[in-house]
This record gives structure tokens, sequence and C-alpha cells, in this order.
């Protein structure tokens, strides 16, 4: 019998371009997974390899994925997210962020147990050791589930969705408050390692209005912003807090005009402790409108980005 060919050693993840919701009939959309981006690689004789967005190797910190995937047939490359669910039913990312933490000799087996993480598969690269990168979506995505990959609770999962409903389908996927939705082309190939249209992620943000406590100067230069440090309620009942920094959204002129702001209400002490080193700190008077993905369990704004002036 002939030997299979061997899988790549290597392939950059697909990415996507930025989109509001829309509806169209030649589009596929499903949960954008809040969680770290995998290629899950089943070798010749099941040796199971996985692979982050960056194509390091990290299966010794997912095994109970590995011992899941075990079952799967050789000459399989899928891509996908790994997941930890909170008992709420969401993806829960600072579980994540725990699992990626794990190594051998770190008692990988008792961190395994308490955030059980989830390999959800919306892509197949590899089929029998055969590529099918060139086939469009709805023909891979067939090929997925046809490996019945598994249910509610499993370690492996396959990723469901709907076609044309996009706008619908935001609104639940908002609704449940998950990290939002990806939208591709039933008729798209496959693009390793690019950045192509033909992938759309449509993420739900919130906004807040926000008072700037300080602000954090630019490595590169002393007058030049590098990041708000901001505070706001967060409707818990503490009052104010210290929610974290906001160094995205403003362009040059909108950083000059603001740091102009900022010197003119410079004080010597924060109104709240903020513990970032090297801050500068103003009076409580000017106030910004923040868009953000969540807010943590360490109570700071995740992914803030600046939208504009208050006041």
């Amino acid at each position: 019998m002939a030997e299979k060919p061997a899988l790549p050693a290597r392939i950059a993840p697909m990415l996507c371009t930025v989109s509001e919701p829309f509806d169209d009939v030649k589009w596929h959309f499903e949960v954008k997974w809040d969680g770290v981006r995998a290629l899950l690689f089943v070798d010749a004789a099941g040796a199971i390899r996985i692979h982050n967005r960056r194509c390091t190797r990290i299966d010794e910190r997912y095994p109970d994925i590995l011992a899941a995937a075990r079952a799967l047939p050789p000459g399989l490359v899928l891509d996908g997210e790994i997941i930890v669910v909170a008992p709420d039913g969401r993806p829960d990312f600072a579980s994540v962020l725990a699992r990626e933490q794990g190594r051998p000799g770190r008692d990988l087996a008792s961190l395994a147990r308490r955030h059980p993480a989830c390999f959800v598969a919306f892509d197949l690269l590899y089929q029998d050791h055969v590529p099918v990168l060139d086939e469009v979506f709805a023909t891979r995505r067939a090929r997925i589930e046809a490996l019945e990959l598994g249910h509610d609770g499993g370690a492996l999962l396959h990723a469901g969705g709907v076609v044309g409903e996009g706008r619908r389908y935001f609104a639940e996927v908002a609704a449940r408050g998950l990290e939002g939705i990806v939208a591709k082309r039933l008729d798209a190939r496959y693009h390793p390692g690019k950045r192509h249209d033909s992938w759309r992620k449509i993420k739900v943000t919130q906004t807040r209005a926000c008072v700037v406590i300080g602000w954090l100067e630019s490595t590169k230069s002393k007058h030049d912003l590098k990041s708000l440090l901001v505070a706001t309620d967060l409707e818990d009942g503490r009052g104010l807090r210290y929610v974290g920094k906001v160094g995205s959204g403003f362009g040059d002129e909108e950083r000059a005009r603001l740091l102009a702001r900022l010197e003119g209400l410079e004080r010597a002490q924060p109104i709240l402790p903020c513990g970032e080193r090297g801050a500068r700190f103003v009076a409580p008077e000017l106030y910004v409108e923040v868009r953000f993905l969540e807010v943590t369990p360490q109570k700071r704004l995740r992914a803030p980005v600046f939208v504009r002036t208050l006041a």
C-alpha cells in the first residue's frame, strides 16, 4: 500500500476583514468564538499537533483535546477555536488564558479539570492527507459536518450557523452576550495567512462614558500621548473605579488636542489609584466615549477604543 503524503509542517490561518451586520443568501453566518485560534493536525498513525495563530505548537497545553482527537481519522487538518465554556454556557476568555499558561510539570491535569477546553472546528483544510483548500466553503463545511465531531459538552465540536439571515443571527448572538459573528462566502476558497474579504468578522461592542483620570506618555516622546487612563461606574454599587488604558481610536490631530487639554488639567495625585508606572494625572473634567468588548473579571474594559470626546 502506498504511503500517504505527509501533512504540511504548518499552515497560517486565514483572517477576516471587519464588517457590519448584513443579509445575503450567498453567505454563511456563524458565532465568533471567544478563545484561542488553532489548527488541529491529525498526522499519519494518529499523531496529533495543535498550532496557534502564529504557527507555534501548543498541543502540550491541551491534553483533553488531544485525547478526544485520537478518535479522528488520520490525514485531517481542522481550523477552529479553542474555548472554555463558563457555567452560563458562554465562552470564558479568562479561563482560556489560564489554560494557555499550562505546561507539563505545573499540575496540568488539575488545570484541565478546572477549565476543560473544547476545540470548535469551523473549517477543514486537509482530509485523507489531500488538500481541500481550493474547494468552496460550502463543500468544506459539509465535510466537517460528515465527521460528526461531537455534541454539546464534548472536547471536539463543529460550529453551527445559518445561511442568509445575518442581521437576525447577529441580534440573537448579541442577546446571548457572545462576542459576535463571522460571515463566510459559501463559494470562497481558503486563503492561508491572508486577511480576505470573503471572511468578515462582525463584533458585538459596548460603549460607555468614561472620565479621564490621567495619561501615559509615549516611550518615544515626552510630548506624545500613548494612552488615556479612564474610570467609570460599572453599576455594581461601588461607584467610580479605574477600568484601564485606552490607546487606540485617535488619529494624530485628535491625539494632539487631547494632550493639550490633559496638560492643562494636570494635578499631582490621581482621584483613584490605577497602579500605572509613569502615569500623569488630571482633574476629572474630561469625559470620553469608549467602545469595548466586555468588562473582564478583573473589572477592566477589554479591547477599549476611543470613540469621541464628550466634554
